[in-house]
């Protein structure tokens, strides 16, 4: 598979949205993201937090992700585990943005748009992806969760090639440095997304075993980690600053 690095002349030419298909997931995200620094200034820290007089077991370790979910509401205010319940929220749309396929205008019909890649290609590959990860079941958290998120998220089935490391080799790239605003660093994604998607999804296939036989396992690996890998260091870079601006 050519390199993504190859496939950025794609970005030089003029792109648009359609009205009819949509394009707020950037509003969605910067809206999330002010909402959540709301919440922190309203929820646990400072106020509830440091008004108790005995600090609470589940905080005496600074990594919360630890704990067990149930052991973190603490506050009548905002709880950590809804401000939590928040920045989740903003991952759905963050990771929603690494669909080569959510950004790529060919996925989609509808008046004045033909479909020119087959509407089966992109529920195949979410289908494919879904079998290298834990089921939903196992995903979702609430009261009674025993285990921390550290052990949940990375239960991975057997045979799953997703690779838990920090391999730079996975990463998509950026057109641009970190944008200082949240809505134009996810107008960035979608764009890398969509230049992936014309290089990776090159001919009309049918699905991913077909996409799969054509370019191989191996193509597939890769570009599956490297979407997932930037997936992960965006959410971690989006929630870094909005917690950044809270503690500031």
């Amino acid at each position: 598979m050519p390199s993504l690095r190859e496939g950025l002349g794609e970005l030089r030419k003029p792109y648009w949205i359609h009205e009819e298909v949509g394009g707020h997931l950037p509003d969605r995200v910067i809206a999330l993201t002010h909402g959540i620094i709301d919440m922190l200034k309203m929820g646990d820290y400072p106020q509830a937090f440091y008004a108790k007089r005995k600090r609470a077991k589940a905080y005496r370790d600074d990594d919360l992700s630890r704990q067990r979910i149930k052991d973190l509401s603490l506050s009548p205010n905002f709880s950590a585990r809804q401000i939590a319940l928040m920045f989740f929220m903003a991952s759905h749309y963050i990771c929603d943005a690494h669909m080569p396929l959510h950004c790529d205008l060919r996925d989609y019909g509808g008046k004045g748009i033909g479909r020119r890649i087959p509407k089966t290609m992109h529920p195949s590959i979410e289908a494919r992806w879904e079998e290298l990860f834990p089921e939903k079941e196992r995903l979702i958290i609430h009261d009674y969760s025993r285990e921390s998120l550290d052990a949940v998220v990375t239960d991975l089935p057997r045979g799953s090639f997703i690779e838990i490391d920090t391999d730079r080799g996975y990463s998509l790239g950026r057109i641009t440095l970190p944008k200082k605003n949240e809505w134009d660093e996810m107008v960035n994604v979608c764009r890398v997304s969509y230049a992936l998607a014309r290089k990776w999804i090159r001919k009309p296939y049918t699905d991913i075993d077909e996409l799969i036989s054509d370019e191989g396992e191996e193509d597939f690996r890769r570009v599956t980690n490297m979407i997932f890998h930037d997936a992960v260091m965006e959410v971690a870079r989006i929630w870094c600053k909005a917690w950044n601006v809270f503690v500031k």
